[in-house]
């Protein structure tokens, strides 16, 4: 299990099977997104600057490595298979971003939707999300292609006949 504390600028590890505390993962400073990612069993940060860092969990220190450079702060982040989806300010309304876990930029697509969360379906190839800086409020989606490159983007036929709230649960 995987915590992270904003105060205490670090992420600290609890094994439910023995009940106790591993090595605590001390951050650079205090990002503001962190997410897991289990097909690269690796720990990503964002911070406002724009820096992306990576934690391989497997690597002997656990630290941060750089990861990638956005143009503009984060404005979301979520592991989604084996990409990463990093939201930021850049484009026209918000960019999303997918990243390899190399690093490398597989897509960009602006005219985006921020959200205070993105939820992966590995069961049905999308990312879920809130347009939660425009009203109405809307649950949206986005297919992530096999070559992780962003897809068709839809969302629900409800447009604010129902109340939408976090969180997201598919």
């Amino acid at each position: 299990l995987l915590l992270f504390s904003k105060a205490l600028q670090s992420v600290f590890r609890w094994n439910t099977q023995t009940q106790s505390y591993g090595a605590t993962i001390p951050l650079l400073d205090t990002p503001d997104y962190v997410t897991y990612s289990p097909a690269h069993h690796a720990l990503y940060t964002a911070y406002n600057s724009g820096l992306v860092q990576k934690i391989d969990l497997a690597a002997n220190p656990l630290r941060e490595l750089p990861f990638a450079q956005l143009p503009a702060m984060p404005r979301g982040l979520a592991a989604a298979g084996n990409t990463l989806m990093v939201g930021d300010a850049s484009g026209a309304w918000m960019t999303h971003r997918t990243f390899d876990a190399a690093g490398t930029q597989i897509s960009a697509v602006d005219w985006n939707y921020y959200s205070q969360e993105y939820v992966w379906s590995a069961a049905n190839g999308r990312l879920y999300f809130f347009r939660d800086d425009t009203s109405p409020n809307d649950l949206l989606w986005e297919i992530i292609n096999p070559d992780g490159s962003i897809g068709t983007k839809q969302d629900s036929p409800y447009h604010g006949d129902f109340a939408i709230q976090h969180p997201i649960r598919v």
